[in-house]
């Protein structure tokens, strides 16, 4: 089997990109269908999301999105402990309605547009999420923001079923520290030692953001996510551990 590049996209602020080193890479793209199209979410840690038309990534410059956000984070462009890292969720509603969930290091970004529903301060991370919709005055593809979770630090990948937003406040820094306000960069704050050094999974209704369970587990991860499972939560952390919940019985 042979494979051949049939298309690409390249941000026009590449270069800067590069210099910040603020690369798409950190972030997955995810792939879903709307209105008829495929479309294609990227983000990095610049924090600016693109929606891109699958069948036609980036125009014939391969530089043009169908959209491009603000930036909902990492003002202070720093390339590690701001941004976003790992992947995004998607899912649908039963009305129909598409959604775009992806977790946030640092403070949101001073210049973004209000969310509908908060959820407390959250200066030091946290969960967004977006409704993809079609503008009424551009008939332009768009994101809406629609929540943003409670205060996370270090917010791993969130998985999303049933209607339930699942994700982990990892217990460690994307600078591969654990300590608490322990080798942050600079110009990063010192991390309260009171959101401690463990994983704590949560979970998040995925129309308002609202928390609706968590629980601290007994060592960090890095870097990964929630699986669900046959109505079963599964977590795992770095001191070898697999961990199962379920709704009571």
């Amino acid at each position: 089997m042979k494979f051949a590049l049939t298309d690409s996209y390249t941000p026009e602020n590449w270069a800067y990109l590069n210099a910040k080193d603020l690369d798409l890479s950190s972030a997955n793209a995810v792939v879903f269908p709307f209105q008829g199209k495929t479309l294609v979410a990227s983000v990095g840690k610049e924090s600016v999301v693109s929606l891109l038309d699958g069948d036609n990534l980036g125009g014939a410059s391969h530089q043009t999105p169908l959209y491009t956000s603000p930036r909902w984070g990492n003002d202070e462009a720093l390339l590690h402990d701001r941004g976003v890292w790992g992947a995004m969720a998607t899912w649908q509603d039963a009305q129909g309605r598409r959604y775009l969930a992806m977790s946030m290091l640092g403070p949101v970004g001073k210049s973004t547009p209000p969310f509908k529903y908060t959820n407390g301060p959250a200066l030091d991370g946290s969960v967004m999420a977006f409704e993809v919709r079609v503008d009424a005055a551009t008939s332009r593809t768009m994101l809406a923001p629609l929540w943003i979770s409670r205060e996370l630090h270090a917010p791993d990948v969130p998985v999303v079923a049933n209607g339930v937003v699942y994700t982990f406040q990892s217990g460690k820094d994307s600078t591969e520290t654990r300590a608490a306000g322990a080798g942050r960069g600079a110009g990063a704050a010192a991390r309260p030692a009171s959101l401690g050094t463990n994983a704590i999974l949560y979970a998040f209704d995925a129309e308002t953001g609202k928390q609706l369970f968590s629980s601290e587990l007994d060592s960090f991860n890095h870097f990964t996510n929630p699986v669900v499972a046959g109505g079963t939560v599964y977590a795992v952390t770095w001191d070898g551990k697999l961990y199962a919940f379920g709704l009571k019985k």
